[in-house]
């Protein structure tokens, strides 16, 4: 391996000339023929081999990988899962007995059970895992979450000098004099410039398109000096995508370009005709606000192409329609508003990936998405215009229960970046479903002022009503036709408290949530202090002082809210009490809450400790005298007796709670007078200490007497 990573992977750049193909590396070994022989065999090798038909269950851990095929021209894709053995370091496909769950993503460390049959891994079970590592082949970037920050991403353009396919070229788009290289290839040095385009330098390119998107939180600038280099590997039969990478990484490497700077490495290889892959691009699913290296593929050098593998590196899969809201797609990449659908439109990303990867919940966008709780007129300003002018928010959200989805309203327009957009999203409010924590998306339907002005959801009470639009907004009236009462709930907190007297005050928050269906109207509270009942059964509420921070609330469905309560005992004896808040609307009769919490007044101090004893010890050499007691009685509704303070001859000298104290530091040659008081919960001490005095008796040799005579 050492022999083929020093071996000449020729790299060239801008203002760069191509060396012959066949050339011979630095040890003198043919680059053509030689090192593919050795790169093939050595990353093709089966990670985990097996006889066929002969099933072994095992288990295996490490780095799992999700990769996703795109097949663009046939409108469908497939996913296709690896895993990293983390002893072996083998990369083995997996075959999944069930459906694989969609919370599984690229660099998530696993522990997998299942067997091994025809070199794969058929898992039966995750045993333990889902989380991703953060780990990834290479240096360490700057790059700490996924979601935002600068993103330096580098291009490898992939040619291949000998696969069967080279011949008929050079390519018929090739931006070079044909006449200046002796033998062309499909890709030469005038490609980097037409990548640099696509990536960094158009108008609409994956830079300006994910800075726009994501008002300027995620970036990908050509800052590195080496984004897009042009690379010879060896030609591997099948299309092995980690083959083609691990090919390219080292003749990045060997030319001197540090793969560790960049968070994602793109591929651009050739046609199938050439490199043997059929797909039009691959790239692994990441996880939002993840921070390993991802890797993507291409055969098509163009913008979209790059910005929708990137939005799987990022966490996202596609942009489907689902009109009849069966959760499957109708054609997966039938939304065309995002980048996430149909390859080739200039367009941004819509409202559902918007939010999931959370672009949104930047501080000064608070107010950019809605969740919508009541029937209402609404406006909405167009998905990804200036939310510091803007009087609207830019996403309606709105509780899908049945399926435990959300709705997600939006209003796109064909300006910005968004100019090559299909015009129909242009006419009106977009309706898509999605979960919010999830990477999918599903379109409904998209509405405008004609036939499509209306949108009805029986199953979730929800009808949906375009009443315009213009370049500013569009206008909805969104109503619940269900509505389903419920009693509120009410909350108060801290669940005990204790007073040591009367005239102190215990506070408390009660809090009270509205528990209506969505749809509903909102509801005013009225709010107050039922009762305050002593442990024997007796309300005493008038012997308490009280006051609300409020007296009603107005509450929509599903909103909560609190207020500050203040008891104070004016004149009321020791005791446990239990006190009783309610909530209720007198205009609907099921909307009747109440809350309970506890409040203890001890203001009275425990009994004395009795049996106080003084006697000498001596243990490994250290002496002391104990004194020991029989434990203090706090009568009911007393707190208890919670610790004991020991005096000696007027000085604190130690503080417990059990029944015995050693103290080390007596005075042998004098009295020593000690009292012990008791202390409840409530910080209250005895009136009247048990006491003891003990005198050191003298003598040596062995331990020493003396005497300890209870005090009167």
């Amino acid at each position: 391996m050492d022999e083929v990573q020093g071996m000449e992977s020729r790299l060239i750049q801008s203002g760069s000339s191509r060396v012959s193909r066949g050339s011979r590396g630095p040890n003198g070994i043919l680059w053509k023929s030689v090192s593919a022989l050795c790169i093939a065999v050595i990353l093709i090798l089966p990670a985990i081999s097996s006889a066929a038909g002969k099933p072994n269950r095992v288990s295996v851990e490490g780095e799992v990988d999700v990769l996703h095929i795109d097949e663009f021209d046939k409108g469908k894709s497939r996913m296709v899962y690896w895993i990293k053995d983390k002893v072996t370091g083998d990369r083995t496909e997996l075959v999944f007995d069930r459906e694989p769950p969609q919370s599984l993503r690229s660099g998530m460390q696993v522990t997998l059970r299942g067997r091994k049959a025809d070199r794969k891994f058929h898992v039966s079970e995750i045993v333990s895992g889902l989380q991703e590592t953060g780990s990834f082949e290479g240096a360490e970037t700057d790059v700490s979450e996924a979601g935002t920050g600068i993103h330096h991403a580098i291009v490898m353009i992939v040619n291949m000098p000998d696969s069967p396919g080279e011949a008929s070229y050079p390519s018929t788009d090739d931006p070079g004099t044909p006449g200046d290289e002796s033998a062309p290839l499909y890709y030469n040095s005038g490609h980097i410039s037409q990548v640099e385009a696509q990536m960094f330098n158009n108008n609409y390119s994956v830079d300006s398109m994910y800075r726009e998107s994501s008002f300027d939180q995620l970036s990908f600038p050509a800052t590195m000096g080496n984004n897009v280099v042009l690379v010879e590997i060896p030609y591997f039969s099948g299309c092995p995508y980690y083959s083609i990478a691990s090919a390219a990484d080292s003749a990045a490497s060997t030319a001197g370009v540090n793969l560790g700077s960049y968070h994602n490495r793109i591929y651009l290889v050739p046609p199938s005709s050439i490199s043997d892959c059929s797909w039009l691009a691959l790239g692994q699913v990441g996880s939002y606000g993840g921070s390993s290296v991802k890797l993507s593929w291409s055969t098509r050098n163009d913008t979209v192409a790059y910005a929708h593998e990137l939005g799987h590196n990022l966490g996202w899969h596609h942009s489907g329609t689902d009109p009849n809201l069966d959760g499957v797609w109708d054609s997966e990449y039938g939304d065309t508003s995002g980048i996430m659908g149909y390859c080739c439109y200039k367009r941004k990303v819509n409202s559902v990936h918007v939010d999931q990867i959370g672009w949104y919940d930047a501080p000064d966008l608070a107010d950019t998405v809605v969740t919508v709780l009541a029937s209402g007129t609404y406006q909405i300003a167009p998905l990804g215009s200036d939310p510091t002018v803007n009087l609207h928010p830019q996403i309606l959200k709105i509780d899908k229960t049945d399926t435990n989805e959300m709705y997600y309203i939006s209003y796109r327009r064909q300006v910005g970046l968004d100019a090559g957009m299909p015009s129909k999203y242009a006419n009106g409010a977009s309706i898509h479903h999605a979960s919010e924590t999830g990477n999918r998306s599903y379109e409904v339907k998209i509405m405008d002022n004609g036939n499509n002005s209306q949108y009805v959801d029986n199953a979730n009470g929800l009808t949906l009503t375009q009443l315009g639009n213009d370049a500013n907004s569009v206008t909805l009236d969104i109503n619940f036709v269900n509505c389903a009462r419920s009693a509120p709930s009410v909350a108060v907190g801290p669940a005990t408290q204790l007073l040591a007297a009367n005239g102190q005050t215990a506070n408390y928050t009660m809090s009270v949530t509205n528990n209506d269906s969505q749809g509903c109207e909102n509801s005013t509270f009225n709010l107050a202090l039922d009762s305050v009942v002593a442990f024997s059964g007796s309300n005493v509420t008038s012997g308490f002082s009280h006051n609300l921070s409020a007296t009603s609330m107005n509450l929509a469905p599903g909103q909560s809210t609190g207020i500050n309560l203040s008891l104070t005992p004016q004149a009321v004896a020791d005791s446990n009490f239990t006190l009783t808040v309610k909530a209720n609307d007198l205009s609907v009769g099921v909307h009747n809450g109440s809350g309970q919490a506890e409040l203890m007044l001890d203001s009275q101090a425990p009994a004395s400790p009795s049996d106080l004893t003084a006697t000498h010890r001596k243990v490994k050499g250290q002496k002391s005298v104990l004194l020991e007691w029989t434990a203090a009685v706090d009568a009911s509704p007393g707190s208890g007796v919670v610790s004991y303070r020991i005096y000696r001859n007027g000085v604190l000298v130690g503080q417990v709670a059990e029944l015995k104290f050693a103290d080390s530091n007596y005075s042998s040659t004098g009295a020593n007078d000690y009292t012990v008081y008791s202390t409840d919960q409530a910080g209250h001490v005895s009136e009247a200490p048990a006491a003891v005095s003990y005198t050191d008796g003298g003598g040596s040799g062995g331990p020493r007497g003396g005497n300890g005579k209870k005090r009167k």
